[in-house]
């Protein structure tokens, strides 16, 4: 049996590759991921690139991924295993009326911030960086047809298509495939923005 890795960009030459240890653990900051790791993985400490820089370089990758726990909260209600939850009770609060009212309240510009938020850190591995885009455009489609639209604003449609382009993107990096094939929701969806009309017309 081979074992087979894929890169999400190139690798020089006497870099050492690195990998998530679970996936909850993309979506915590170092002092998270010291934590957790050795309950999960049996590692007391990690000597990889990101781990091992000073703290001041890494607030910036601390904050987005703190932000991006938060943001899976606010959408999974829950927060992650393996840490200390640091989310405040009325944050608790004010996530569970977000959930209840997730695609009144603008549940895509979640399911984008989040998209973004894995692409600036390079996250692209497990179930959540390649399907956020696609939730996203599955929240402003049903939000359209909901109100009643035919026709997606130019920004919208802009939107949208860009959003596929990044699925396939991701997609053909680590599935292999583009989607276009899947037969789940990740097809469906990709299926669906082929056939809105370039001025925006959304298909019956």
């Amino acid at each position: 049996m081979q074992k087979q890795f894929r890169t999400v960009r190139d690798i020089e030459k006497g870099e050492e590759p690195t990998m998530h240890y679970f996936e909850e653990c993309q979506y915590m900051t170092t002092a998270e991921r010291e934590q957790a790791l050795p309950m999960t993985a049996h590692i007391t400490k990690c000597l990889c690139e990101l781990c091992t820089r000073s703290a001041e370089a890494r607030i910036v990758s601390d904050m987005r991924r703190f932000l991006l726990r938060n943001l899976l909260y606010m959408v999974k209600r829950q927060d992650l295993p393996y840490v200390n939850s640091t989310i405040s009770s009325k944050a608790v609060a004010n996530a569970h009326w977000r959930v209840e009212n997730l695609r009144e309240a603008g549940a895509t510009l979640h399911m984008f911030l989040i998209a973004k938020l894995c692409e600036a850190e390079g996250l692209v591995a497990g179930e959540l960086p390649h399907g956020a885009y696609g939730s996203a455009i599955r929240l402003l489609l049903w939000r359209s047809t909901r109100l009643g639209l035919s026709h997606l604003s130019k920004p919208a449609l802009q939107n949208v298509r860009y959003w596929a382009q990044r699925t396939k993107k991701i997609c053909a990096v680590i599935l292999d495939h583009t989607g276009d094939n899947d037969q789940g929701p990740l097809g469906d969806t990709l299926r669906l923005v082929a056939r809105i009309e370039d001025d925006g017309k959304l298909s019956k």
